[in-house]
Order: structure tokens, then sequence, then C-alpha cells
């Protein structure tokens, strides 16, 4: 009966990660009888992990910092967020058959990729242009925003191609790389550019690790390799467009700054470490000062009226979790947050795409806030604990 139970639960579970690509509203309705299913469980692992009382920790510092400052929650979606991030971690350390929610994650990817490319060959035929340079259309042809679904796209590459590691027969390699080729001309049609230089650094380590120094092949492989990723990136007008890619080094770095938010948010954000109501333990009083505050920036330090009526009308947030955190909880929030991100680094020896899955994710969280989002919440409180192998302890 246990065996059956846990069987129901790990696939369930895995039906969540299929649908985190796909969907925001289906994976929080699965948490329900995930929840149940775990009452009914036994040896569920809680408080007995370490992981998950740093993760506890470190959503207490937001709602009982809040509280003590403000005597109000300044911000009710962060945490709901930040209670997502436990809930959503016991139930990952409670699975088993992590190769279940693995499986489920790249499925449900590669379908979330398929809607795309059928909206975005509908849309090509009628306009006769792909509009994913610097234009609004996107929104309507991909489910999901271009920086979570181009790492999204990553994630799945790298555990595709965990899968051809697992699988002997020669057919279902082809079948895993022929996905990798898609995902990664997905990410490239997307221009998705976070996604895409990790995904080339990715491949050309690859490349590095698999090659013999003594093939008398191996350099011309090479050569032939940064040609063609010159060319590419050379008669994509689309990847022109959004690396701000000119006829001059100069004009490339002037545009990139001039058109790149995050080269306006994250100056606004470090000049409220000077704030006199910033605390450097606790960070500021409200969490919701933080935002407040860079709304401010913007209106003051912008003087270009219609890039100043883009920032306040959009209202960024800070792009960078790090940053974020560390402004909203002080060094307090920052140390937990850093160790829910490095703790596996510390715990186990990783492999060579364990080591990249955090690393991806780390370099992730410094261009996005992930906590702000529910599929950031529950990418980050999935990927670093699994690449931990935590589900396959029984303690921390």
């Amino acid at each position: 009966m246990e065996k059956k139970l846990t069987n129901i639960y790990n696939f369930v579970v895995a039906l969540l990660m299929f649908f985190l690509p796909l969907s925001t509203a289906i994976p929080n309705i699965l948490l329900l009888p995930i929840t149940v299913l775990l009452f009914f469980k036994k040896n569920v692992i809680f408080w007995s992990s370490n992981y998950i009382r740093l993760a506890v920790a470190f959503s207490a510092v937001y709602l009982i910092k809040d509280l003590f400052y403000s005597n109000s929650l300044g911000n009710i979606i962060e945490y709901k967020f930040c209670l997502l991030l436990v809930l959503v971690l016991i139930i990952g350390i409670n699975a088993r058959k992590y190769i279940w929610l693995e499986l489920g994650f790249v499925a449900g990817t590669l379908l979330a990729v398929l809607k795309a490319l059928i909206k975005i060959s509908n849309y090509y035929f009628i306009n006769e242009v792909l509009p994913f340079g610097n234009t609004a259309e996107i929104n309507n042809l991909i489910s999901i925003d271009r920086p979570y679904f181009g790492f999204i796209c990553v994630i799945s590459i790298l555990f595709l191609s965990k899968f051809m590691r697992l699988r002997s027969n020669k057919l279902e390699k082809q079948l895993l790389v022929f996905c990798q080729i898609l995902l990664i001309t997905f990410i490239y049609l997307i221009v998705a550019r976070l996604a895409l230089l990790m995904a080339l650094f990715y491949f050309i380590v690859l490349f590095f690790r698999k090659s013999s120094l003594r093939n008398i092949k191996f350099y011309g492989m090479i050569s032939i390799f940064f040609i063609s990723i010159f060319f590419i990136l050379k008669s994509n007008e689309n990847i022109k467009k959004r690396f701000h890619i000119n006829k001059s080094l100069e004009t490339t770095i002037n545009e990139l700054v001039d058109y790149e938010p995050r080269f306006v948010i994250w100056p606004c954000g470090v000049e409220q470490w000077d704030y006199d109501n910033f605390s450097i333990l606790f960070g500021f009083g409200n969490i919701a000062e933080v935002q407040k505050n860079l709304y401010d920036c913007y209106n003051q330090t912008i003087k270009k009226d219609s890039k100043k009526e883009y920032y306040l009308k959009t209202n960024f947030n800070m792009h960078n979790q790090f940053l974020d955190v560390f402004l909203k909880n002080g060094l307090v929030g920052f140390i937990l947050f850093l160790g829910l991100c490095s703790f596996w680094f510390f715990r186990k020896k990783l492999n060579f795409l364990e080591s990249l899955i955090i690393i991806f994710t780390v370099v992730f969280l410094l261009v996005e806030n992930l906590l702000n989002r529910q599929l950031g919440t529950y990418l980050l409180i999935f990927l670093i604990p699994f690449t931990g192998k935590i589900y396959n302890l029984n303690n921390d």
C-alpha cells in the first residue's frame, strides 16, 4: 500500500513539473492533492532536513521583519511566493523517482515549444516576418516571458544530456539529440539572449570535453564551429537587435547602455544602500519601499521623456535577486538566500551537469527576480535541491 501511495505521489509531482512550462494555474491546483497525499505518506521528511530549515528561516525573515518594523505586510504576493517556496521544497524533498520529475519537466517544455512554434509559423505566414527583435508581438506568440522560456529550454537541454547517458539504445539517443536540436533552435529563433549564451557555453565546453587534442580533425572542427557561430550571429537581424549589434564597437556599447534596462535599474538599486532608513542587517522596514525607491529613481534620473514614461509605466523590478534580497532583508536575508543557492556546493561533490544547473540558475538570479514570479519560485526551489539529489537521502 505504501509503495503504491509513493508511486501515485511521485506521478502527481511529475505531473506538476510537466505543467510548469504550460500553465500558471494547474501547478497550483495540483498542490492540493499532493499535500493530501503527503499527509498519508510514511517517513515524511520535514524538519530533519537542514535545507528545509534554511528555507523556513529565509521565508520567516520576510514575514517577521516586515511585521516588526512596519506592523503590516508590504507585498502580499511576494510573501505568498515565500510560503510557496517552503511548501514546494517539502513536496520535492519527499518525492522519489527523480527521473520521473525530470521527464515531466522536459516533456512539458517540448510541448510548450511546439505550441509556440505553431503560433510563430502562423504569424510568419501572415506577416512574412519574425517579430523577435524588440517588439510587443512576442508576448502573444510564446506562453512564457522570453528570458524564462529560454532558461527552461536550457535546463531541459541539460536534462536531455543526462537521459542520453542513461540510455544505450542508438535510436533513443538520436531522438534525445533531436529534442536538444529543437530546443537550441527555438532559443535561437526567439533570441533569448542569456539562454543562447548559456547553451553556446554548454556546447563549447562539451565539445572540448569530448574532443581529443591528439585528433588531427580537432582544430579544424573548432575553426568550423566558431566560424559558423560568427555567421549565424551576423546574419540574424533579430539577434542584432536583441544584442544591439552595430557597425562599430563604440556605437554597439552606447546603444546597449541606452536600451538595456539593467543599466538604469541596477544603479538605482545600489544607491539605496546609502538611504538613511536602510539597515545593513535587516534592509528596509517595508519591502514595498524598494520598488517605490526604484520608481522615484526612474523619475528623477531618466532625462529622455519617452524613455522615462516607459520605465514609469513598466515599473521594472530589480532584475537581480541577490541585490533585491539584500535591500529588502539586509545581510541576514542575503546570507540565508546565499546559503540556499550554494548549499550543495559544500555538501557533496557535483558532477559536470549538476554544477552547470546550479551555475546557470545562479547566473539567471543575477539578471532576474525569480521570487517575484510563481514560475520563478517553482524553478528556484526545484532545480537547486534536485541538483543536490536530496530526494535520495533520508536526511539533509
